[in-house]
């Protein structure tokens, strides 16, 4: 597993941006001349009708573009920031759903195949027989994990493929989504030991959850790993 948005008026792209600052340019205009000594009658005249042209209602302090569209544009820029709640759902696999399936396999390629440049077989015939636990943001997949029964890939149950979205990393949904996994496994599978086969450099991550090495360390897909087990009843 791999373990870990700004406050200004800057909206998504950028033209809306530069009509709203067009908008607010648009009320800027040279000062008019003092001069009031016309040649003629005529020139006086034209004179008059420049005074008048200056004298117009303040102007608002507030960022109102000339007509309103660009304004608009704007607050749908700002309003790209918010985001939808987060919502942790675990699923066997028959009611994962195709959608919900591809976003999974997705983020697995995405993390162990791409990220880690490892070519290994991901589909391995033990998803059909795991629970699935994942945090959603609307139908973003940011966190996910695969719970495996006892006697499938150890005699004890297992958590495995367990992954965090890199936009998400740094910022303890990975401890969320381990503490959480280990909820459900519980629940699932009672307070009984689990076992997992975690990649080396976690060695702490997981030791810190109370999982303990047991046996040498050994090779997968090319990448070092160590067989861990948590005792039954670990808190």
């Amino acid at each position: 597993m791999s373990p870990p948005e700004s406050t200004s008026r800057q909206p998504v792209g950028g033209e809306p941006e530069r009509l709203c600052r067009e908008g607010e340019g648009a009320s800027e205009r040279p000062p008019e001349t003092t001069s009031r000594q016309p040649v003629g009658g005529e020139p006086e005249r034209l004179c008059r009708e420049g005074e008048g042209a200056s004298e117009r209602p303040p102007e608002s302090t507030s960022r109102q573009p000339v007509g309103g569209e660009p304004e608009r544009l704007c607050r749908e820029g700002e309003g790209a920031s918010e985001r939808p709640p987060r919502n942790w759902r675990c699923v066997p696999f028959d009611e994962l759903g195709t959608a919900a399936l591809y976003r999974i396999l997705q983020l697995r390629q995405a993390v162990f195949v791409v990220e880690q440049n490892c070519v290994y077989q991901d589909l391995d015939g033990i998803d059909p027989v795991s629970w699935h636990l994942g945090c959603w943001e609307g139908e973003e997949l940011l966190a996910y994990t695969r719970l495996v029964p006892p006697g499938v890939s150890y005699a004890e149950p297992s958590i495995g493929r367990v992954l965090t979205a890199a936009r998400v990393r740094r910022s303890g949904l990975g401890r969320e989504l381990m503490q959480r996994s280990l909820d459900e496994a519980a629940r699932l599978f009672g307070r009984v030991a689990l076992q997992i086969g975690a990649q080396k450099y976690l060695r702490r991550f997981y030791e810190s959850l109370g999982f303990e090495v047991v046996g040498p360390e050994y090779l997968e897909d090319g990448i070092p790993h160590l067989h861990m087990v948590r005792a039954a009843g670990a808190e």
